[in-house]
């Protein structure tokens, strides 16, 4: 299931090709573009990022005390938000994926909390290079962060899934792929997902719990050692019908 470099840039230059070069014209644009204007600040004139790229919350940072933009003061934030947002791409493309998540916090650090669709795209890219970094459990926040922006999110959603099984939290994983498949029905690989997930969260139950009794077995013994007994003198028998144990001594 694992994902080439050509196959991710491409989706991340996709995703924004619906959001580049539009001027909002009708009613409810217009008053989208108002809102975005109470969350704008002046443009950043920095030539290059200088954001970590763990440093997941600037991005979040109020700007409500900025002054408003005009509509091409606010068209002009946006060329440089994708901008920022291609110099990011690029860098993925050249496997310096460091470079890369710093692009995209840039970006977001800039993008407006109005501009929820743009924001997820932008998490979901970040996610996706520090995945390439082996940076998991953050590429798992960044997924999350895109799916909160866009319930409907596809690709987010199925990076999260996927993340989700490397580091096996299973039930996670399963979750997100009965979302997709909701969203999806026809998807291949959601489906083989299903098919073969609920057998590996069954094996990882069984796994769990031998575990646990193993370590029941060692904590028994060094309570029983003073009496001249050991678990070894006790069976344990499961009731098929209700699941339940019952603890019997063997004469």
């Amino acid at each position: 299931m694992a994902e080439t470099n050509d196959k991710i840039i491409e989706d991340l230059i996709k995703d924004f090709d619906s959001t580049s070069n539009k001027v909002e014209t009708s009613e409810t644009e217009q008053e989208d573009q108002l809102e975005f204007e109470d969350a704008l600040g002046p443009p950043s004139r920095e030539d290059s990022p200088n954001v970590s790229s763990d440093e997941s919350d600037l991005e979040d940072v109020s700007n409500s005390e900025k002054p408003a933009l005009n509509n091409e003061q606010i068209e002009e934030k946006k060329r440089e938000i994708l901008d920022i947002k291609e110099k990011g791409n690029e860098f993925f493309r050249n496997e310096n994926y460091d470079k890369a998540c710093q692009h995209y916090s840039k970006a977001l650090k800039l993008c407006p909390c109005s501009f929820k669709i743009e924001k997820s795209i932008l998490y979901n890219n970040r996610a996706a290079a520090k995945a390439k970094q082996g940076k998991t459990e953050s590429a798992l926040k960044d997924c999350t962060k895109a799916v909160d922006l866009n319930p409907v999110y596809i690709k987010a959603l199925l990076r999260r899934a996927k993340l989700y099984e490397e580091v096996d939290q299973l039930d996670k994983a399963l979750a997100d792929y009965k979302e997709l498949h909701r969203l999806e029905p026809g998807n291949v690989e959601v489906n083989s997902a299903l098919a073969y997930l609920p057998r590996r969260i069954e094996e990882q139950t069984e796994k769990l719990k031998q575990e646990m009794f193993g370590k029941m077995k060692d904590l028994g013994n060094m309570f029983l050692k003073p009496f001249g007994l050991s678990t070894d003198n006790f069976q344990i028998n499961k009731d098929p019908t209700t699941g339940s144990y019952s603890v019997n001594m063997n004469k």
